[in-house]
């Protein structure tokens, strides 16, 4: 069963699209949002940022939401004054707790939470059948899965309709630019699922 994703904006990275800069605690956190601003699924950024003394900083817990609906959860360990990437695909945040956590001194540092510019539209194994492009920018476009580059489109590429039928796992699009383009893919399903 086809699917398709349009993207029509450059992948950007958000810093704090669900938790902007709030001082760190064990508990639940208020999210100020909990969708991503584009189509497919990011991973999660988590950002740390001393007050005067580190403190300890346990980890924070996100749940969400994959591509095909299942709800997934991922534990990120913050790092001292850096940002820390998580590993899952996440579609939406449901939650996130923090655990561990302990005040060093008497000020608090804080946290934000937001994703990676990294999109992907297929998650798990499927089929990428094609890419449209509607209309293109001065930049690349870079199709990717689990096993690597699949093809750059060149800046300024002809608009039209590129077949590519192959098998993927984990398709992820890159636009450089403000490129329109439709991705024409299998839908996602949960991982537990094997592709026949």
């Amino acid at each position: 069963m086809s699917s398709y994703t349009n993207l029509s904006a450059a992948n950007a990275v958000s810093a704090d699209r669900f938790l902007n800069s709030v001082v760190m605690k064990v508990g639940a956190y208020t999210l100020d949002e909990t969708t991503i601003a584009t189509s497919g699924a990011r991973h999660i950024n988590i950002t740390h940022t001393t007050d005067t003394t580190t403190d300890t900083l346990g980890t924070v817990t996100v749940v969400g939401l994959d591509l095909s609906g299942r709800t997934i959860s991922e534990t990120i360990t913050p790092v001292a004054d850096s940002l820390v990437a998580g590993a899952a695909w996440f579609a939406s945040v449901i939650s996130a707790t923090g655990a561990g956590w302990v005040q060093a001194g008497g000020v608090s540092d804080t946290i934000e939470i937001g994703y990676g510019a990294e999109l992907c539209v297929l998650q798990g194994a499927g089929q990428f059948e094609s890419i449209i492009v509607n209309t293109t920018a001065a930049a690349t476009i870079v199709i990717a899965d689990a096993g690597g580059t699949i093809a750059t489109l060149a800046a300024s590429i002809t608009e039209g309709h590129y077949e590519y039928g192959l098998n993927v796992c984990d398709l992820t699009v890159d636009l450089n630019g403000a490129s329109d383009v439709t991705i024409v893919h299998s839908t996602s399903r949960p991982s537990s699922y094997a592709m026949e």
